[in-house]
């Protein structure tokens, strides 16, 4: 699924056998969902419950593969692997009403922006589990609520740089980190912004080495000498605007 429809939250429904007592729910809620990884190579993500009832968590890490394209995919990272990032902890415990935080840590920096995306999935009881309070020989899942988290790496050292070909309207990502662009900008001058319409495209992430056709109907009209494209570095946290030239 491309990280631009990426839905975060997945309700897996589990029919529950007659013999349940009653029908329960996994009461977590996680946030953020979209997570950049700091340069530091650390990040927090927040796992809260409001159940009257001690919640189990397990965590699953998958590395996502060739991200926002048809051809997206994602692969499991064995969390002693030494590659990708770690979740500490990767399984706990929340009692009632309680938020625990927890950490991702990157392993290594890597050249390019990488892309994962960790879930976290109410579970009836953890194989270590010692709370002598959890009920045996019943399940406490009725319906499984798996929440997915995108975490983007930054590279080493980040580079955001593209390049725009008006006439095909292809934009081509020759950085190292995924370019999001705000709007585009038919200009007549270069240097100002006198006399620019802009436009918000449908398609506003292409990812590094990737490369992306911008909808014609950006393009409408002929009495522009100058196409600007305003984005945002999501490693700085700063805007910018590229010009290129209409001809």
């Amino acid at each position: 699924m491309p990280l631009t429809k990426l839905k975060s939250l997945i309700m897996i429904l589990a029919a529950a056998p007659l013999f349940f007592s009653a029908l329960s729910f996994a009461g977590i809620s996680v946030y953020p969902i979209s997570v950049p990884m700091e340069k530091n190579g650390a990040a927090q993500i927040s796992v809260t419950t409001n159940s009257d009832t001690t919640e189990y968590v397990k965590t699953t890490v998958k590395k996502i593969n060739n991200p926002g394209t048809s051809q997206e995919n994602e692969i499991i990272l064995n969390q002693s692997s030494g590659q990708g990032i770690i979740v500490t902890p990767a399984k706990f415990g929340l009692a009632p009403g309680t938020t625990r935080i927890i950490r991702l840590i990157n392993i290594q920096q890597p050249q390019t922006e990488e892309a994962y995306r960790v879930y976290f999935e109410g579970v009836p009881a953890l194989n270590n589990s010692n709370d002598k309070n959890e009920p045996k020989g019943a399940a406490k899942l009725g319906i499984s609520m798996i929440w997915g988290v995108l975490v983007t790496v930054p590279p080493a050292a980040p580079r955001l740089d593209f390049t725009l070909d008006p006439v095909s309207r292809e934009v081509s990502n020759t950085g190292n980190i995924h370019l999001k662009i705000n709007s585009i900008g038919l200009c007549p001058e270069q240097l100002t912004d006198d006399g620019c319409q802009w436009s918000k495209p449908v398609k506003n992430s292409i990812y590094p080495n990737q490369h992306a056709t911008l909808d014609p109907a950006l393009f409408k009209g002929n009495n522009y000498r100058v196409v600007k494209v305003k984005y945002f570095n999501w490693t700085d946290k700063k805007t910018g605007v590229k010009e290129f030239s209409a001809k």
